[in-house]
């Protein structure tokens, strides 16, 4: 098999994985790495954080530089603490969700 051939049969085992996965599981596992952050131009919106790991993002230490779909434009975006941050932006942050793309 060549090199093009088994990069074709094992982007479709990962895809049909991916779907299967997110039917049996109902997007479950990743509303597990839901996290509330903020852009560094200070809206609130929710995204997909797994630690070590990013997909749509480049990551600078706790920091990650990637697109805010509140003010559609890319900017430093950094987790909110849940227990020290006000019960208002948390719900601002809720009321967003960037792409689902983990």
């Amino acid at each position: 098999m060549s090199c093009p051939k088994r990069l074709q049969v094992h982007s479709r085992f990962v895809g049909c994985l991916c779907i299967y996965a997110r039917e049996t599981y109902n997007n479950a596992m990743f509303e597990s790495f839901d996290r509330p952050v903020q852009c560094s131009s200070g809206h609130f919106f929710t995204t997909i954080w797994v630690p070590m790991a990013s997909a749509k993002a480049i990551r600078f230490g706790s920091k990650r530089y990637q697109h805010c779909p509140v003010g559609k434009h890319w900017a430093m975006v950094s987790p909110l603490d849940e227990q020290s941050s006000n019960t208002e932006d948390l719900e601002r942050a809720r009321e967003v969700h960037d792409l689902r793309i983990p």
